[in-house]
């Protein structure tokens, strides 16, 4: 009884950060409206609308202010003044407060999101974007002091815009997955809450693959099972899609779907502008947003870089390429044993030689493979032309990195597409659904299972047995140990006792980057000591300098191996 009180308890929190993010995205929502005189009946759709709204207003200002307390008292205040422009109240779904199902899903959510986060981009990605967002907002060539940084996911930016006041513990990702719930049970898709329990791999930390998979599955529905009069307009459509895709570009297939049945089913009206410019100003402001940051157009396609004065070394992109080369056969092989494969031989590996990967390969290949015996017994466009946006996609992918989580959400929408048609009893998919959240949950509260049965699974073993100690807030790791150095005119913080710069002020180097550097002989820098806003950029280290790389790096060597 004492460990399900304070399970309660840790959920109180996250349950009035979801209430309030629903007041203010909702207010977001509303400026997109009477801005843009774009309208919907949905209450998820609308919320998405308050993502896309604020994502642009957060990062016009992180242009020139950090994204800090001061920030996020403003933003709240803006986006409550639709309320008091517009008579017409926001009202949630009346339908949806009545249903015991969806306040039960609603419940296993805020459960599984009070966890301990635990993916290694979690610590190693995520959280030191956000960090840099909060202290200083986007920076120019910020990519110098870590690659990862030029990466700046809109999502990110959202979250950042939110973590001081509303979404303190950065579960942005449990109201993402709150959104995905609200729309099932508004049209009624109950299909797609059997993708509900891939959501709790993500709900605790920041990640931009959640709601680039579960918008994707939204879209999905509404192209395909919602009939044409009520179905959600084109313009509205793409600009979901576009915006998934500035939040995890590998999304590219889900606009480029929904262009390709514009222009066959619907010619005359395919080259109306005013359903495009929207989406076309979030594309230009992406590019920008890459461009300032890391210098290439689509990061970390190196092969689209810009030289500009703030352009990383070369040898920094090419590290990047080897690495995605490497991560395509989850370093099962080195970069000499790939560059002697053939492409026959490639492919032979991705699918035999990866352990638990490879068999999610070939998986993901049975389901491509059925969805295209699908597609021609219907004989319909729109089937051809998922079909043809994903395996696009999955070929790009694999010569990129062929992670089999950069392809998930076509895969899984896909999948969506098989199960949907098959027209299951509304109960059946709700008690299934209810009972694999309810598993799932428990494997990542006990992991021990999860982490013998499944050892090819990596990330499970980053997961910590369910601390039920911890009564009010929602899990977190803190170690704050680090040391500052300087090098040249960069004064930069370095963890002492983790690998990972997760709770390190920025600028923050990890020990892993400063080898690199090391090796290299560069070291970035900043273009003004007094102004972080004049950006950074890569400089060749002097002998003075790279003397005092190789004492730092030899010093925090021996303190690691203590």
């Amino acid at each position: 009884m004492f460990i399900v009180f304070t399970l309660i308890f840790q959920m109180i929190v996250e349950f009035f950060s979801l209430f309030a993010l629903c007041i203010s995205l909702a207010g977001w929502g509303k400026w997109l409206e009477i801005l843009f005189k774009i309208k919907t009946d949905l209450f998820s759709v609308l919320m998405i609308f308050g993502l896309i709204t604020f994502s642009v207003t957060a990062t016009f200002t992180a242009l020139f202010f950090p994204l800090n307390l001061k920030i996020e008292a403003i933003f709240l205040i803006i986006s409550l003044i639709p309320f008091f422009l517009q008579k017409k109240n926001i009202l949630f779904p009346k339908n949806i407060p009545t249903s015991k199902w969806f306040w039960l899903f609603c419940l296993v959510l805020l459960l599984t999101g009070a966890y301990r986060p635990f993916l290694p981009d979690h610590f190693g990605y995520y959280i030191p974007t956000l960090n840099w967002l909060s202290d200083y907002g986007l920076i120019k060539g910020a990519a110098n002091v870590d690659w990862t940084l030029g990466q700046m996911s809109f999502h990110h930016i959202v979250q950042a815009g939110f973590d001081n006041i509303l979404d303190i513990f950065q579960r942005l990702n449990i109201f993402i997955a709150f959104i995905f719930l609200t729309y099932i049970f508004e049209r009624k898709s109950f299909t797609l809450l059997l993708f509900l329990p891939l959501s709790f791999l993500f709900l605790q930390s920041p990640s931009p693959d959640l709601p680039a998979v579960l918008f994707s599955l939204m879209a999905a529905h509404e192209i395909i099972f919602v009939k044409e009069n009520k179905r959600l307009k084109f313009n509205i459509l793409l600009l979901i899609s576009v915006f998934v895709f500035i939040i995890k570009p590998i999304a590219f297939w889900l606009p480029l779907w929904i262009l390709l049945i514009q222009l066959v089913k619907h010619r005359k009206s395919a080259f109306c502008l005013k359903d495009y410019w929207i989406s076309i100003f979030l594309l230009l402001l992406f590019t920008a947003k890459n461009l300032y940051c890391a210098s290439v157009l689509f990061f970390p396609m190196t092969s689209t870089a810009v030289h500009t004065s703030w352009l990383p070394d070369f040898k920094i992109l090419e590290q990047s390429s080897q690495i995605a080369l490497l991560t395509t056969y989850h370093f099962h092989f080195t970069l000499h044993q790939i560059a002697d494969f053939s492409l026959w031989e490639r492919i032979y590996h991705w699918f035999l030689s990866c352990g638990f990967q490879s068999a999610v390969h070939c998986f993901m290949l049975l389901i491509v493979i059925t969805f295209g015996f699908f597609s021609w017994k219907k004989q319909q466009f729109v089937f051809y032309g998922l079909l043809f946006s994903v395996v696009l996609k999955l070929i790009f992918v694999f010569r990129f990195s062929g992670q089999y989580r950069f392809m998930l959400d076509g895969i899984l929408v896909l999948l969506f597409v098989l199960l949907g048609s098959l027209k299951i009893n509304c109960k059946i998919l709700k008690t299934t659904s209810l009972t694999l959240c309810l598993t799932a949950s428990a494997l990542l509260a006990f992991p021990v299972v999860l982490q013998k049965s499944a050892a090819g699974f990596s990330p499970a073993y980053m997961l910590k047995t369910a601390d039920f100690k911890s009564v009010i807030f929602p899990q977190n790791y803190e170690l704050k140990k680090f040391q500052t150095k300087k090098i040249g005119n960069l004064n930069f913080n370095i963890s002492t006792q983790y690998r990972f710069n997760f709770d390190t002020p920025p600028p923050a180097v990890t020990l892993y980057n400063l080898k690199f550097y090391q090796s290299l002989g560069v070291f970035p820098q900043r273009r003004d000591s007094a102004d972080v806003h004049q950006g950074f950029y890569t400089k060749n280290l002097s002998p003075e300098e790279k003397k005092q790389l190789d004492i730092l790096v030899e010093k925090l060597n021996n303190e690691s191996i203590k």
